[in-house]
């Protein structure tokens, strides 16, 4: 986590975006709370996350601007590819009940 901040942080800075808050300490207030991280939420129950808006939106504007950031691209690719399994499990599914 605290390497994923770090890469967005330096995102930012490349980007010329200046944060008004520490991600960190944002983050860790979030944390303190007894309910799970909503894109938890979602992939528990094959739901369409957030990802696009949050690490995928750093992915993409560090690649647009020629910027690092691996580890948000490789985790917005993870979960892209967990979101894509659910349509591929449901038409397998769908298909293997109509054969029967």
């Amino acid at each position: 986590m605290h390497a994923l901040i770090e890469e967005g942080k330096q995102v930012a800075a490349g980007l010329g975006i200046q944060l008004h808050e520490d991600p960190w300490e944002m983050n860790k207030i979030g944390a303190q709370t007894d309910h799970p991280p909503s894109m938890l939420y979602d992939v528990r129950r094959k739901l369409k996350t957030e990802v696009d808006f949050l690490g995928g939106a750093i992915a993409r504007e560090a690649q647009r601007a020629g910027i690092p950031a691996p580890l948000h691209t490789a985790l917005y690719r993870l979960i892209k590819g967990k979101e894509t399994s659910w349509t591929y499990e449901g038409k397998k599914h769908a298909t293997a009940h109509r054969q029967t």
